[in-house]
Protein backbone atom coordinates (compact mmCIF):
# COMPACT_ATOMS: atom_id res chain seq x y z
CA UNK A 1 0.00 0.00 0.00
CA UNK A 2 1.30 3.14 -0.97
CA UNK A 3 1.00 6.38 1.01
CA UNK A 4 1.67 10.22 1.12
CA UNK A 5 3.16 12.03 3.70
CA UNK A 6 3.47 15.91 3.99
CA UNK A 7 4.11 18.72 6.60
CA UNK A 8 1.84 21.95 5.86
CA UNK A 9 1.90 24.09 9.21
CA UNK A 10 1.22 22.70 12.14
CA UNK A 11 -0.39 19.88 9.96
CA UNK A 12 1.12 16.17 9.50
CA UNK A 13 -1.19 15.05 6.52
CA UNK A 14 -0.90 10.80 5.75
CA UNK A 15 -3.04 9.82 3.12
CA UNK A 16 -3.06 6.44 1.70
CA UNK A 17 -5.61 3.71 -0.12
CA UNK A 18 -7.04 0.78 0.89
CA UNK A 19 -7.43 -2.12 -1.47
CA UNK A 20 -11.52 -4.13 -0.67
CA UNK A 21 -11.55 -5.94 -3.65
CA UNK A 22 -8.39 -6.92 -5.20
CA UNK A 23 -7.27 -4.19 -6.71
CA UNK A 24 -10.90 -3.74 -8.42
CA UNK A 25 -11.79 -1.02 -5.67
CA UNK A 26 -9.93 0.83 -3.75
CA UNK A 27 -10.93 3.07 -0.74
CA UNK A 28 -9.09 6.63 0.49
CA UNK A 29 -7.75 6.60 4.21
CA UNK A 30 -6.38 10.20 5.22
CA UNK A 31 -5.09 10.81 8.97
CA UNK A 32 -4.10 14.00 10.08
CA UNK A 33 -2.16 15.10 13.17
CA UNK A 34 -1.77 18.88 14.78
CA UNK A 35 0.71 20.02 17.41
CA UNK A 36 0.31 23.05 19.83
CA UNK A 37 2.12 23.04 23.26
CA UNK A 38 3.84 19.83 23.10
CA UNK A 39 0.24 18.27 22.57
CA UNK A 40 -0.84 15.70 19.66
CA UNK A 41 -4.41 15.15 18.33
CA UNK A 42 -4.96 13.03 15.16
CA UNK A 43 -7.88 12.13 13.46
CA UNK A 44 -8.38 9.35 11.50
CA UNK A 45 -10.41 9.40 8.39
CA UNK A 46 -10.71 5.76 7.23
CA UNK A 47 -14.19 5.20 5.89
CA UNK A 48 -13.68 8.02 3.17
CA UNK A 49 -16.20 8.00 0.15
CA UNK A 50 -16.41 7.53 -2.81
CA UNK A 51 -14.27 3.92 -3.89
CA UNK A 52 -12.14 4.46 -6.61
CA UNK A 53 -11.33 2.12 -9.22
CA UNK A 54 -7.43 2.43 -9.15
CA UNK A 55 -5.25 2.85 -5.93
CA UNK A 56 -3.08 6.08 -7.44
CA UNK A 57 -7.00 7.87 -7.84
CA UNK A 58 -8.32 7.24 -3.77
CA UNK A 59 -4.42 8.25 -3.06
CA UNK A 60 -4.69 11.44 -4.55
CA UNK A 61 -8.22 12.06 -3.19
CA UNK A 62 -7.42 11.77 -0.04
CA UNK A 63 -3.97 13.32 -0.19
CA UNK A 64 -5.85 16.72 -1.46
CA UNK A 65 -8.93 16.61 1.00
CA UNK A 66 -6.05 16.32 3.84
CA UNK A 67 -4.59 19.30 2.45
CA UNK A 68 -7.41 21.26 1.66
CA UNK A 69 -8.56 20.56 5.36
CA UNK A 70 -5.25 21.76 6.79
CA UNK A 71 -5.13 24.43 4.84
CA UNK A 72 -8.28 25.78 6.01
CA UNK A 73 -7.79 25.04 9.55
CA UNK A 74 -9.98 22.27 9.71
CA UNK A 75 -7.70 19.63 10.92
CA UNK A 76 -8.17 18.75 15.31
CA UNK A 77 -7.07 20.97 17.24
CA UNK A 78 -5.11 20.03 20.62
CA UNK A 79 -6.96 22.64 22.24
CA UNK A 80 -10.64 21.08 21.74
CA UNK A 81 -8.89 17.98 23.07
CA UNK A 82 -10.57 16.52 26.45
CA UNK A 83 -9.22 13.41 27.21
CA UNK A 84 -12.14 10.81 28.27
CA UNK A 85 -14.92 9.57 26.98
CA UNK A 86 -17.10 11.55 24.84
CA UNK A 87 -20.71 13.16 26.16
CA UNK A 88 -23.67 13.51 24.31
CA UNK A 89 -26.80 15.47 24.96
CA UNK A 90 -29.87 13.36 24.05
CA UNK A 91 -30.92 15.98 21.56
CA UNK A 92 -27.56 15.51 19.12
CA UNK A 93 -27.03 11.80 19.70
CA UNK A 94 -30.86 11.77 18.75
CA UNK A 95 -30.15 13.85 15.51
Amino acid sequence: MAALRERRGPCLIEAAARDLDKGGHWQPWLKLTRCAGGVWVDHTFDTLKPVFATEQAALRYAFELGRRLADEGSAPSPELHHPGPATWTLSHALA
